[in-house]
């Protein structure tokens, strides 16, 4: 689990950014509500994992905790370094107009 100062509006620009490097593609998306998001993605090994967003506060930039699993059973390794990698990329696009390319 890893915590971020970042927009929620980033979210799918931070994941599109991660999933080449994380080797992994998008296969789900689940807008529970305006503070919780469930993305379940496909990893190149057949392996599922998801992200869980949890929303600290409603104004941007805000606190969004990133948290994952992935396998089945769940591998802790493989998960730490998925959510690491997607914070990353969703701390370093808050505050611009536009995710860069």
């Amino acid at each position: 689990m890893v915590t971020v100062s970042a927009d929620w509006d980033d979210i799918d620009a931070a994941i599109a950014r991660a999933a080449p490097q994380g080797a992994v593609a998008l296969l789900s998306n689940d807008y529970a509500d305006a503070v919780e998001r469930v993305v379940t993605l496909l990893a190149v090994d057949g392996q599922t994992a998801r992200l869980r967003f949890t929303s600290g506060g409603r104004q941007d930039p805000r606190p969004i905790t990133v948290e994952a699993t992935f396998g089945a059973p769940n591998d802790p390794g493989r998960a730490a370094a998925l959510a690491s990698l997607v914070a990353e990329k969703l701390e370093s696009l808050a505050g611009r107009g536009v995710a860069p390319r």
